[in-house]
């Protein structure tokens, strides 16, 4: 019989949360007794996951097309956002690390909107198929060691955009990370918002929510707390909400996703724009943006 250890503080004494997930009966949603992260239970194999991601099984589940212009037209919105958030703290000869790549949508987003700003992109992403369209804007590393780079290489900025809700070594993962870092490179970690309002107005919501592919569901409280054991500084967490009131309004009224692609900010209605503000404001909103300092070992 499997039995509960927290991915976090190794707790064994956890609270149940939900059922199962949305594509696995074999895995149930707990919240550890000691420092409240919610996360699968019980946590894969590494095998599984290992297969998970070769295989691309996640894009095939939330119908990711194949095309990489409509993977970029998709994608847009997002990886501009998080480009222009991250804009401000970049300087000349800055190196930006992307881990989870994914198709490269933000390393796209980099290349094309740095203008005369000198800095470099680099990215990691562990699914081969994935990789293979990432590489078309950058160095593309298959694992966390980047054994190809050269030994003086050492990043400003360390990227991970909905990475951290995949990882099964949470403090190995940070460490192993750490050996690339300046004497005070920037981290930038965004996960799904496990306050998400939603998951309190819309059963169907709450759901599909849960998935195995989500090996830990964050708050601020659990990101704070992750992070300072870890010793990282001047941590800001702030809100995003990536889905607006049509999205929601469709899952009230229908009780299914609608697998749409994110509006650009441009395109945003002054109504929905209130709404979405109201969310971040009161960190109901789907997403966490977190900033902090990472020091080197």
């Amino acid at each position: 019989m499997n039995k509960f250890e927290c991915l976090m503080c190794k707790c064994r004494q956890s609270s149940h949360i939900h059922n199962r997930v949305r594509d696995n009966g074999d895995f149930s949603v707990v919240a550890c007794k000691q420092c409240d992260l919610v996360q699968l239970f019980p946590s894969p194999l590494k095998t599984a996951l290992e297969s998970f991601y070769q295989n691309d099984t996640q894009a095939k589940e939330a119908h990711m097309p194949s095309d990489k212009e409509r993977i970029w037209q998709k994608t847009k919105s997002d990886n501009l956002r998080r480009w222009h958030m991250l804009q401000p703290s970049l300087r000349n000869g800055d190196h930006i690390l992307e881990i989870g790549s994914g198709y490269g949508s933000f390393l796209r987003a980099v290349q094309e909107n740095k203008g005369d700003l000198n800095i470099q992109v680099t990215g990691h992403e562990i699914s081969e198929p994935r990789r293979k369209v990432a590489s078309a804007y950058a160095k593309v590393f298959s694992d966390l060691e980047l054994r190809d780079l050269p030994h003086n290489v050492i990043f400003s900025h360390i990227v991970c955009y909905h990475v951290l809700e995949h990882v099964l070594d949470l403090e190995g993962f940070i460490e192993n990370i750490r050996k690339f870092c300046k004497v005070n490179t920037k981290l930038i970690i965004e996960v799904p918002n496990v306050n998400d309002d939603m998951l309190r107005r819309c059963s169907a919501y709450s759901q599909f929510y849960w998935q195995s592919a989500h090996l830990t569901y964050w708050s601020v409280r659990t990101l704070e707390l992750f992070l300072s054991r870890l010793g990282t500084q001047h941590i800001k967490i702030s809100g995003v909400q990536r889905y607006g009131m049509d999205n929601h309004d469709h899952w009230l009224k229908t009780g299914k996703p609608q697998y749409a692609c994110l509006a650009s900010s441009g395109s945003i209605t002054s109504k929905d724009r209130i709404y979405r503000q109201k969310l971040i404001d009161n960190l109901t909103c789907d997403t966490l943006y977190v900033e902090c300092n990472l020091v080197a070992n």
